[in-house]
């Protein structure tokens, strides 16, 4: 099978002040969410959206992948009318069945406050050894709500044959599905 690409235009980058940036060229398997979102972006061309690739913090066995810190993507999508939307993953290198993260926040959250919520979960993420953990899920209910989104990205080896649909399921999970523009 042909695999349909998606626009190749650059995602801005997202201005952190708090998280080491990686060069998008070490996202490994991160390619699987890079690519969906780039269909997603196609598809909602009123939606704005900026990713980064970040390090997630050193200390333990899960922080990196051999002797390479292991990155973690954040995509920050905002649409007119909606909450601000960040979405976590992290290159999967030997972790098992980890679920992406989703983060609502209110439409007045600045980015310096995103950044951080985002950080306080990677960071956790880490210091639980690779799951997502339910406590900071719990400390940031009253800055943004948070979401596990299970099994949206696989199988990850068939990116060419599958990442417009997972584009297509992402928006289904983050409410953004009556946006689309399918063509």
């Amino acid at each position: 099978t042909t695999m349909e690409r998606a626009g190749k235009s650059a995602f801005p980058p997202l201005d952190f002040r708090m998280l080491a940036t990686v060069p998008m060229a070490a996202m490994g398997d991160l390619e699987a969410l890079d690519e969906a979102v780039r269909h997603l972006r196609d598809m909602l061309p009123g939606v704005g959206f900026q990713m980064s690739l970040v390090r997630l913090k050193g200390g333990r066995a899960i922080s990196t992948i051999g002797d390479k810190p292991r990155p973690a993507m954040i995509v920050l999508i905002q649409a007119p009318s909606q909450l601000p939307i960040v979405v976590l993953d992290v290159e999967r290198t030997e972790i098992e069945a980890l679920s992406l993260m989703a983060m609502r926040f209110a439409a007045d959250t600045n980015l310096d406050r995103v950044e951080a919520a985002a950080k306080q979960m990677l960071d956790g993420f880490v210091e639980a050894g690779g799951h997502w953990p339910a406590e900071i899920e719990r400390g940031l209910r009253s800055l943004c709500t948070c979401e596990r989104i299970p099994k949206l990205l696989i199988p990850r080896e068939r990116i060419g044959q599958m990442a417009k649909y997972w584009a297509i399921r992402l928006a289904e999970k983050l409410g953004l599905v009556s946006m689309l523009q399918l063509t």
